[in-house]
């Protein structure tokens, strides 16, 4: 179809050339609370998360701004950081690839991007650039963060179990 169209334009002698893309199907995500209470919560795997297995303690950043994340410190290290998916406050857009980075830079070990707004579950979007990325990385609704938010509230540290099973 495409030599045929380069003919029609007058291009003399088009051919056809391989080239290599990433490409990323979702696989099986699960997310369960293990401790202080058991709970399965629906989420989504975040466009080229890696497949992987782990537990780690939660720890919420509230929106990922700058601010934020300069506030958390070294507490974010080996742990799933959730943030939510609120873009503007005040200074400038943050976005959810930067949120994600972030996290990753602070040296957690998976991320959770959690919707902002009421009733639409997970969010979605890449968190690499055409390849996997360097940690899981999921989204869950505002009604299932909120949660995950009043347990660590009432019970101070949350154990969260990831499974992500995807193909990069």
């Amino acid at each position: 179809f495409f030599r045929e169209k380069f003919r029609e334009y007058g291009l003399r002698k088009p051919r056809k050339e391989p080239y290599r893309y990433a490409s990323w199907s979702r696989g099986v995500t699960t997310l369960e609370i293990v401790a202080p209470v058991q709970k399965e919560i629906p989420c989504i795997a975040l466009p080229y998360c890696p497949s992987s297995t782990l537990e780690a303690e939660l720890v919420s950043v509230g929106d990922g701004m700058p601010k934020d994340f300069e506030g958390a410190g070294r507490r974010l290290k080996g742990k799933i950081v959730m943030a939510t998916s609120a873009s503007a406050r005040g200074h400038r857009f943050v976005h959810r690839s930067e949120k994600y980075a972030r996290s990753a830079l602070a040296g957690a070990s998976g991320f959770i991007f959690m919707n902002h707004y009421d009733g639409l579950g997970p969010a979605t979007g890449s968190i690499a650039d055409n390849q996997e990325a360097i940690m899981p990385g999921i989204s869950i609704s505002k009604e299932d963060g909120s949660f995950l938010q009043r347990v660590m509230k009432r019970k101070g540290k949350v154990t969260l179990k990831l499974r992500t099973r995807n193909r990069t």
